[in-house]
């Protein structure tokens, strides 16, 4: 039987190449500041014990990602561009502090239908915004929110990006923005948006069918967009404990 399962949720921007609309520039990621960040973050998070790490690559690249951990295990891995991504800077390298055999990847790619946004744009072009669309004030003034990934440190960005301010930002256009793109019996911003929860419900079953009755406590590295919303389905299913950030970086 599974007892209730602790889970630390890292939403995190892309440290290497990525086809996100948005994309955070982190140039000196490999400068000693930079990496005393990252074996700072990963000691603290190494606290916790995780029985399991999983990140954002697809299933198909497990044996690939079992190849490049052994290699990183033993330091024989030095080539910057394969050691770039967030995968490897903080998955492998909290994984190998915690002496463990494998990282786990459980992503999956589904592409979300922005050509039937395009085509509904098109067909409704002079369709007025639906009126909770239109006479709701847009809430994320705060500039004290500011992400300033040059001016912070890591552990500064993450705790920010991680909050719930930023949260509410990145489910925005999902949970409001995209349901103005509906009309009679046209819901393309419902199916725009199904699409991407469907997408993170599969991540979230291939998490699951990754668990031992044994875990206790596991760590999900993913971009922030996914985090917000495995974030629901983790604190709405009883066997899990989704563990606060600024609870783990403050004691």
């Amino acid at each position: 039987m599974i007892d209730t399962i602790n889970v630390v949720l890292l939403g995190t921007f892309h440290y290497g190449t990525t086809t996100d609309a948005s994309k955070t520039e982190f140039q000196d990621l490999f400068s000693d500041k930079r990496q005393n960040e990252l074996e700072k973050l990963t000691t603290q998070l190494a606290k916790l014990n995780f029985d399991k790490v999983f990140i954002e690559r697809q299933e198909i690249y497990q044996s690939k990602y079992d190849s490049l951990y052994k290699l990183y295990q033993n330091e024989k891995l030095k080539d910057t561009i394969v050691l770039r991504p967030e995968e490897i800077q903080i998955g492998f390298r909290l994984a190998k502090k915690l002496d463990l055999n494998k990282v786990f990847c459980v992503d999956v790619k589904q592409s979300l239908p922005y050509d039937k946004v395009k085509q509904f744009e098109s067909k409704y072009a002079e369709k007025e915004e639906s009126p909770f669309f239109k006479y709701s004030k847009y809430p994320f003034k705060d500039k004290s929110q500011k992400l300033d990934l040059p001016n912070q440190t890591l552990l500064e960005y993450y705790l920010k990006l991680n909050n719930e301010f930023h949260k509410k930002y990145r489910l925005y256009d999902y949970l409001h923005y995209a349901m103005s793109y509906q009309a009679e019996n046209d819901f393309t911003g419902a199916e725009f948006t199904g699409v991407w929860y469907d997408r993170n419900l599969k991540i979230f079953s291939r998490i699951l069918n990754h668990l031992a009755k044994e875990d206790k406590t596991i760590f999900v590295l993913f971009g922030s967009s996914h985090t917000d919303v495995l974030e629901q389905f983790f604190k709405s299913t009883p066997h899990f404990n989704v563990i606060d950030l600024n609870r783990i970086f403050t004691e």
